[in-house]
């Protein structure tokens, strides 16, 4: 036995599809708008993430500078470099070390 099928009038059947577009389509709106706001999130997120990487970089290399100068200013205020003795090797090393950073 065959299922019995309705079959709607072509004037109502599209006055039915057009019910369910419009009613469809505050969903649809939703929907895209939930999809900007996700993406316009996840890119804020994105910077924020890069903004702190940058910062974390930028710290790292302000304290490896730092470090670096504070080792040269201790090696450069022992009397070895303040009063050579009279060796000529410390004198080319300081002659060399003038010519290598100019």
């Amino acid at each position: 036995m065959r299922p019995v099928q309705a079959k709607l009038p072509t004037g109502q059947r599209a006055r039915v599809l057009g019910t369910i577009a419009v009613a469809s389509l505050p969903l649809l709106l939703l929907g895209a708008v939930s999809a900007w706001r996700g993406a316009a999130d996840a890119e804020a997120s994105i910077v924020e993430e890069r903004v702190t990487l940058v910062r974390a970089a930028a710290a790292l290399a302000n304290a490896f500078a730092e470090d670096n100068v504070s080792t040269l200013r201790s090696v450069a205020l022992t009397r070895d470099v303040t009063a050579p003795p009279a060796a000529p090797q410390m004198s080319a090393l300081l002659v060399r070390g003038l010519a290598a950073t100019p």
